[in-house]
């Protein structure tokens, strides 16, 4: 028709005016006709990028053996229902190992319509995306209060319930639903005044090894040894992490005395009868053993929280140990005795310690992985003591760093007390996981103490790791927030390229 209507003018003498007005008409329409048709080939290529974005990413999280098939399925899900479903298709999918990315490649071929006048039948459209692989691991360390403060009653549950309700989020958050990704480890570790590593004699001292196979010191039948260890207060060890490889660097293990003994011999050399004073905080007996599960429980093991878990990729374990834990009454709370397994958790000077069988090769260097810690707290630094008459001859609460009774980091002049040489401990241990790299998150839970929630706010990594929580719900969307922050620290993108 617009051939036909040129002609017509053209042959009309008079018509010499629109002459010009149809040939000037022509590349107008052209251009018309190409802003709508590039419209449409810009939107397919978003459509493409985007798509090979996604499919990217999918195969980074699964062996190299599954990656092709996995940036297909998502690749081609991604455009479903989109108007080039069934036309866009994957080129290549490049895994390579030794450069430690994987690419994705695919076109899409669009029909013009308007572009047609001036000679463009169709137009080829491609995406790239390239995911980086190597550094891309993640290791998070989850420290988790785990204090007799936690069975207190915030909106009609727990704290205890409260911050599993969160963790069990932030661990489906974190991996929703991936199988064992290779790029992503979380440790918990639950805390009191100690960590729970598990039964392992080869960290103890000679003198630690005796103590454990001593019956009268841990009886068979509940009684036994759980993995809870004394600080070690020489050379300031305590605060570091160095591992257990020598004599002097091994621990002793956490072992609560009896209460019930009469007569008693405190640290000091002084000998007082039971029958002058009450009767103990732990009066257990090699016949008089609570199980690990009691809350107060009566035992050589008083106070020793759910096992650390280490680092795994294994989400199902993760939400098993959340669900082991339960708060304990005995001790108080030491902040920083988390912390600092926290970091052990996390060191490569600890890679030989934690796994028997360890193909990862877990915990990575520090250059070679990204590592976040997350701390909740529900109290501040607190070490128990005991009410007059009985507490100038304390052995109740007993705590990593042994008794209260005779204890230089002690003091008897209050029931409840935040020593400030504990928190300054809590100070030096987050300086120093923030000088290895790690981001540390905090999360104060139903915490009043304005010192406390000072310290966490200058124990995290900026004033954006800092959080503070007063219900279940504002706990949750904590979780998720920092979920979602660590997700993405696992993926980068040098740039996406198409034509």
């Amino acid at each position: 028709m617009l051939k036909d209507f040129v002609k017509s003018t053209w042959k009309n003498e008079e018509g010499s005016l629109f002459i010009y007005l149809a040939l000037a008409i022509i590349p107008l329409l052209g251009f018309i006709g190409l802003s709508v048709d590039m419209s449409r080939a810009y939107h397919a290529r978003a459509l493409v990028v985007n798509a090979t974005d996604a499919a990217a990413m999918a195969a980074a999280k699964v062996s190299s053996e599954r990656a092709v098939a996995e940036a297909n399925r998502v690749f081609n899900a991604y455009l479903n229902g989109t108007s080039i479903a069934g036309k866009a298709k994957i080129e290549k999918v490049e895994v390579n190992t030794e450069l430690k990315y994987i690419q994705v490649n695919a076109s899409t071929n669009i029909d013009m319509t308007f572009t047609k006048i001036i000679g463009y039948d169709n137009l080829d459209v491609a995406g790239e995306s390239r995911v980086l692989t190597g550094g891309g691991v993640v290791e998070v360390a989850m420290v988790l209060d785990n204090a007799g403060s936690l069975q207190e009653f915030v909106g009609g549950s727990s704290r205890m319930n409260h911050i599993k309700g969160g963790a069990f989020l932030f661990i489906d958050s974190l991996f929703r639903g991936e199988d064992e990704p290779n790029d992503l480890f979380v440790s918990i570790v639950p805390y009191i005044t100690q960590v729970n590593v598990g039964a392992r004699r080869e960290w103890l001292t000679v003198q630690g090894k005796s103590m454990v196979g001593d019956k009268n010191k841990f009886p068979k039948g509940r009684g036994e040894w759980m993995g809870c260890l004394e600080a070690r207060l020489n050379n300031d060890l305590h605060k570091l992490d160095t591992p257990p490889t020598d004599e002097l660097t091994r621990f002793n293990p956490f072992w609560w005395p009896s209460t019930e003994v009469d007569p008693y011999t405190y640290p000091d050399g002084t000998i007082k009868p039971w029958g002058e004073y009450a009767k103990g905080d732990n009066d257990w007996t090699t016949k008089k053993i609570s199980p690990f599960s009691s809350s107060t429980p009566v035992s050589p093991n008083a106070g020793c929280p759910a096992q650390l878990l280490p680092l795994t990729n294994k989400d199902s374990d993760l939400s098993d140990k959340i669900r082991d834990m339960r708060s304990i009454q005995r001790g108080g709370s030491f902040i920083f005795s988390g912390l600092i397994w926290g970091l052990r958790a996390l060191s490569p000077s600890w890679r030989d310690m934690w796994h028997d069988d360890n193909p990862h090769n877990l915990p990575l260097n520090f250059q070679d992985s990204k590592k976040v810690m997350v701390l909740v707290i529900s109290g501040g630094n607190q070490w128990f003591g005991n009410e007059a008459p009985w507490s100038q001859y304390n052995d109740r609460h007993y705590t990593s760093f042994g008794l209260w009774y005779g204890n230089a980091h002690a003091s008897l002049n209050q029931k409840v007390i935040m020593p400030s040489t504990m928190n300054a401990y809590t100070s030096e241990i987050c300086e120093s996981i923030k000088a290895k790299g790690i981001g540390l998150y905090t999360i104060a839970f139903s915490v009043q103490d304005q010192a406390t929630l000072g310290l966490m706010k200058s124990c995290a990594t900026d004033s954006n790791y800092y959080y503070e929580a007063q219900s279940s719900a504002e706990m949750k969307n904590i979780f998720k927030e920092i979920a979602d922050q660590i997700r993405a620290l696992r993926y980068s993108w040098p740039g996406n390229e198409g034509t």
